[in-house]
């Protein structure tokens, strides 16, 4: 994404991806290295994702979204084995789909 900062790493199977601004994560991408991602790993993932904010389906958005209204998450499209997670506000200011201001 432009204008953050992006980093990589390997963890306990998974690979993430992280796109930082102002040292917040406003998106990331999860990948499992040994098998595809199953709908009980998203929802595993996203119940400890934060402890403060829990992610329900919504059927209309076709995609997770949480408690607090400022995130969402689900497949990649095109990419059904990588997951993402993303704060909206965030990326759509940073898209210029929003005019928030300090992104």
């Amino acid at each position: 994404m432009a204008n953050t900062e992006q980093y990589e790493w390997t963890k306990d199977g998974y690979i993430i991806q992280a796109s930082l601004r102002n040292n917040v994560t406003v998106l990331e991408f999860f990948h499992r290295t040994d098998t595809l991602m199953t709908d009980d790993d998203i929802k595993a993932l996203l119940k400890v994702y934060r402890k403060d904010v829990r992610f329900s389906w919504s059927t209309r958005d076709n995609c997770f979204k949480s408690s607090d209204k400022k995130m969402m998450a689900g497949r990649q499209e095109g990419h059904d084995d990588w997951i993402y997670v993303r704060d909206i506000a965030a990326t759509e200011a940073l898209s210029g789909k929003d005019k928030a201001k300090n992104l």
